[in-house]
């Protein structure tokens, strides 16, 4: 659920309150990026940490995970190159959500 919240200057910095109810804790680093929108993301650096960790481990083990092929996607196959000047576009069918029926 989505809550209001202002932002404020700090120094040169804008900050932003972010509601308890959040669960960041006071001084808990955080890593914060933006899309390409303006979304503003902000995620707990303690989750990449570890993520880390074990990519470290497994490099120190002699495997290099950066290094390994792509797996394929389940029932999608590999990735095939498409000429489009050849292959004519798929025709665009629109679609309607289903009805919903009022309850009584």
């Amino acid at each position: 659920m989505p809550s209001r919240t202002r932002t404020f200057h700090n120094g040169r910095s804008t900050a932003v309150r972010i509601p308890a109810e959040f669960g960041f804790r006071a001084g808990e680093e955080v890593l914060v990026s933006q899309e390409a929108d303006g979304t503003v993301r902000i995620v707990r650096a303690a989750a990449f940490s570890t993520f880390f960790a074990a990519v470290d481990r497994m490099r120190a083990e002699g495997s290099d995970p950066a290094g390994d092929p792509p797996l394929p996607r389940p029932g999608m196959g590999f990735p095939r190159s498409v000429d489009l000047a050849r292959e004519p576009a798929a025709p665009y069918r629109a679609t309607r959500a289903p009805s919903r029926k009022k309850r009584g």
